[in-house]
């Protein structure tokens, strides 16, 4: 495959995992105003667990595949040796929790809210099954297929969302129950043509495969814990009914402006998405040939360039966009404004999510070179450095204690994966002309926020923003138009 093919599989894979982040963007008007903070904060925190179960169940089997893979004469065996594995987990998971489920929501802290816990265990266990049959297409490049799939889901999670909450009840009790049902079918639709074969699941396939794939569940779930910690922190260690910025919150009220206001942020983690979909499989295929280490540096470059402009715009134009409301047309804005509090959090944010990216980039290197320890080592010290500083800060700043947790996290992984990646994967990455970059961008969406707070909403302000956005762009893009710009991409 080579890079053109990369960035149209790119697109492919963008417009449909791209979809599926959009269903919470498209759903946030309804959540938000259907829902108070509190109940939104209770969504927010409970979701989080249904990460840490995927993370565990699929045992880290989708990379070992895209290892395996392409270094087998029998890509079914390999397919079909991860898959019953991770069946057996998921059915032994269910046996031993769906009985408990009413002890296991009393530890959660919603003893009061059992069938939330077992549509949760549900959607846990269908979402890890069809993890790797969505997995197999990327990795024969059916992207169609893919995209379809991924589409149907995001088409019955919003009709289901609209239905149940504009014909029955506004609850979070709903939001479940169409999760729940989206996620079985989109286990049905990835198996469907594409059923593994188990009669040829072999023993020892299985043992390397589980041994590779074993370490980046660890590490997975270290990063899952980065990465989603911070809601269910949040909502526990926050004492209820403290005040913040002069009125009463409890943990799980300031949790819900904080998951809502993050979907402004996660922006950049939609084109992330949409990248690692496709390049992940390219970059296992390239890393033994000619010119793999130079590929690899500029399409680094290239896509964090991107995220830059996506950070400032975003950012720039933030409170616009929690404001919308179909140029008055709508009577309802995107985000109600009983969740507008959080938008100081969104610089923070926004540069802790480019930080994101370029980790997950940046961490080809111990995938490639198989160094799964390093893999769990920068893992585990952006788990510490998460827990930690949320700990320290989430119970005297709230959410903006948790904002400023994630961007030190997430600089931190980058840097590491950067730095040891050097010595074992010297990839020629041009992180001195971005960081300037982005620095020059996160000061502009710091600046900008502050004013906005203080009171500078008129229209013109926003013309201006608009305005520093566009000459921004306009010069990076002239000062590197013969260096990223222009790059010819060596081909396969």
């Amino acid at each position: 495959m080579s890079v053109k093919t990369l960035a149209r599989q790119t697109a492919i894979y963008g417009l449909s995992s791209i979809g599926s982040r959009l269903i919470n963007w498209g759903l946030t008007p309804l959540y938000t105003y259907y829902l108070t903070t509190g109940e939104y904060g209770v969504y927010s925190d409970l979701l989080t667990f249904a990460f840490y179960g995927i993370v565990v169940l699929t045992f880290g089997l989708e990379t070992a595949y895209f290892n395996y893979y392409p270094k087998s004469r029998n890509g079914d065996r390999i397919y079909a040796t991860a898959f019953s594995w991770i069946l057996l987990l998921s059915s032994i998971f269910l046996l031993l929790s769906l009985p408990f489920h009413v002890q296991i929501a009393g530890l959660m802290g919603y003893g009061n809210d059992t069938q939330l816990v077992w549509m949760l265990l549900l959607i846990t266990a269908l979402d890890s099954l069809g993890a790797l049959p969505m997995a197999a297409l990327r990795m024969q490049e059916r992207a169609v297929r893919f995209a379809s799939i991924t589409l149907s889901h995001i088409l019955l999670m919003v009709a289901l969302n609209l239905i149940f909450f504009l014909t029955l009840e506004p609850t979070v009790f709903y939001i479940f129950l169409a999760n729940l049902f989206a996620s079985g079918l989109r286990l049905a639709l990835s198996l469907h043509n594409n059923l593994p074969r188990l009669k040829l699941v072999e023993r020892r396939t299985l043992s390397l495969m589980c041994t590779y794939g074993f370490w980046f569940m660890v590490s997975g779930m270290l990063g899952v814990m980065s990465v989603q910690l911070d809601r269910n922190l949040i909502t526990r260690l926050w004492p209820d009914g403290q005040l913040w910025q002069g009125k009463a919150y409890t943990g799980a009220e300031l949790n819900g402006i904080y998951s809502a206001i993050y979907k402004v942020a996660i922006i950049i983690t939609l084109f992330t998405t949409a990248y690692r979909a496709a390049a992940e499989p390219f970059l296992f295929r390239q890393a033994k040939k000619k010119n793999s280490l130079e590929n690899t540096a500029r399409i680094f470059n290239y896509f964090t360039m991107i995220k830059i402009f996506i950070m400032l715009v975003t950012g720039c134009l933030a409170y616009e966009i929690v404001r919308f409301n179909g140029f008055g047309l709508l009577s309802f804005s995107f985000i109600h404004p009983d969740y507008w509090p959080g938008l100081q959090a969104v610089p923070l944010l926004l540069a802790a999510n480019v930080f994101w990216g370029a980790h997950l980039s940046l961490g080809i290197w111990y995938k490639v070179k198989a160094k799964l320890n390093y893999a769990l080592l920068i893992s585990a010290v952006g788990a510490v450095v998460t827990i930690g500083l949320n700990s320290l800060l989430i119970p005297y700043m709230g959410f903006m204690g948790a904002a400023v947790a994630t961007l030190v996290s997430y600089a931190t992984l980058a840097i590491l994966s950067y730095k040891w990646g050097n010595r074992y994967y010297p990839v020629p990455y041009q992180v001195n002309r971005l960081l300037v970059y982005g620095l020059i961008a996160f000061a502009l969406v710091w600046g900008f926020m502050e004013l906005t707070l203080a009171g500078y909403t008129q229209g013109w302000f926003s013309l201006l923003k608009i305005g520093c956005c566009v000459a921004f762009i306009w010069i990076v893009r002239r000062l590197e138009r013969n260096n990223l710009m222009r790059t010819h991409f060596a081909e396969d």
